[in-house]
C-alpha cells in the first residue's frame, strides 16, 4: 500500500474580537485540525509563531506570550496575560500535558502554554498508535488560542503567523 497522508485547517486565519472591558480584555478562537494517515506509527502535528502578536497601526505595540506557563509544563490561565493556546489532545507524546487534574502551579483544566518561537515548533497534537490494516481517518483536534491584555494595551489589531507542520511517522 502507498503511504498517504492528509491533513487540513479549519480555517486559514483567526480574528480575535475587540479586547474591551465587557470581555475582560479576554478572547478566544479555535482551530480544528483533522488528520487521515496510514503512517505505520501515525503522525505528529507542530506548531511555531513567527512573531509575537504586533499591531497593525503601530508596530511598537506588541501582546506577548501566555506569561503562565510553558509548554513543558502548561498552566491554568488564572490571571495571567498574553498569548497562548491549549490542545484537547488527551495524550501528547503518551503525556496528559493540557488537561490533567490540576495545572502546574494549580489551578483546573484546561492548561495553556505560550506558542513556540521557532521553527519546527512544539507537538500539539499526535497520534503514535501503531497503524496496521485500517489506516487513520479524519481524526480530529481543537486548537484553542487566549489573548488576554490588560486595560492599558493600546487598542487595534494585531497579527503574525501561525505555522502547522505535519510529520508522520513511517
Amino acid at each position: 500500500m502507498a503511504p498517504s497522508l492528509s491533513f487540513s485547517i479549519s480555517s486559514s486565519s483567526i480574528n480575535f474580537d475587540n479586547l474591551n472591558n465587557a470581555n475582560s480584555y479576554t478572547n478566544t478562537k479555535s482551530t480544528v485540525l483533522t488528520t487521515s494517515t496510514n503512517a505505520c506509527n501515525g503522525y505528529v502535528v507542530r506548531l511555531f509563531k513567527t512573531d509575537v502578536l504586533i499591531s497593525s497601526a503601530n508596530p511598537l505595540h506588541t501582546i506577548n506570550d501566555f506569561s503562565g506557563g510553558s509548554y513543558v509544563s502548561p498552566a491554568n490561565w488564572a490571571s495571567s496575560t498574553g498569548f497562548g493556546y491549549t490542545s484537547d489532545d488527551p495524550l501528547i507524546q503518551g503525556v496528559n500535558k493540557f488537561s490533567p487534574p490540576t495545572c502546574a502551579g494549580g489551578g483546573v483544566a484546561p492548561c495553556y502554554a505560550p506558542i513556540s518561537p521557532s521553527a519546527p515548533g512544539d507537538i500539539v497534537a499526535d497520534n503514535t498508535s501503531l497503524v496496521t490494516g485500517t489506516p487513520i481517518i479524519n481524526q480530529t483536534f481543537t486548537i484553542t488560542y487566549r489573548v488576554t491584555t490588560l486595560s492599558t494595551q493600546p487598542a487595534g489589531k494585531y497579527s503574525t503567523a501561525l505555522v502547522y507542520t505535519i510529520i508522520p511517522q513511517y
